[in-house]
């Protein structure tokens, strides 16, 4: 009975080993690595859920002038976002954002305040490239629903490790947001970069 219990365990672990996907990322800035950020997508409940966390900090000579914290928590029903509570601060700036699929809306309070959106909201949902298809994205530092454009796929190969590996590349443009994402053909997702307002290089490289 103990053998059939422990193989029990056994199998239920391995199935949710294999239903939870992990990303971490080093950034760098202007090729100069600041911190890091990772991602973990699990199955539970018959939802998708998403934690990410990031830390990143600037120096010039021995003193810190930029430093970065970031938390997100979100649950997806399919292409559906049903919460999200995140917490940023940058320097001394503060940001949270809180929401949720209630009533026929998705209910959110941000930066501009509360807001009812439509139903079925995406946010930057880096892990999930079908988020590239919407018109409309929920930013999740603080929380606005930001008009983007997105240009691609464009086929190219990408610097991993010692070598390069073929990638499709978009170019995704909303409000100050400027971004390029690449993913491998199947979808899997390699590495972002962006420009900062100072026009500085911030790419994200997976460890």
């Amino acid at each position: 009975m103990r053998i059939v219990i422990f193989l029990v365990l056994l199998l239920s672990q391995a199935t949710a080993a294999a239903d939870t996907r992990e990303w971490f990322f080093r950034v760098l800035l202007d090729g100069k690595e600041i911190g890091s950020q990772f991602f973990r997508v699990w199955q539970k409940d018959g939802q998708t859920r998403l934690e990410t966390e990031a830390e990143m900090q600037v120096k010039i000579l021995f003193a810190t002038v930029y430093r970065y914290r970031h938390r997100n928590v979100e649950a997806w029903d399919g292409d559906c976002l049903a919460e999200i509570e995140s917490d940023t601060k940058a320097n001394r700036k503060e940001f949270s954002v809180r929401g949720e699929k209630k009533d026929g809306f998705f209910q959110v309070e941000g930066s501009n305040g509360a807001e009812r959106l439509p139903a079925c909201v995406m946010s930057f949902a880096y892990w999930k490239p079908d988020f590239l298809q919407q018109d409309y994205l929920l930013n999740q530092q603080d929380g606005k629903f930001l008009d983007i454009e997105v240009e691609g796929p464009f086929a190219e190969e990408i610097e991993m490790g010692d070598g390069t590996v073929p990638a499709l590349r978009y170019h995704l443009n909303a409000d100050k947001v400027d971004l390029k994402l690449w993913y491998t053909p199947d979808d899997d997702w390699l590495a972002l970069e962006s420009k900062t307002e100072r026009g500085s290089t911030l790419r994200y490289e997976p460890r």
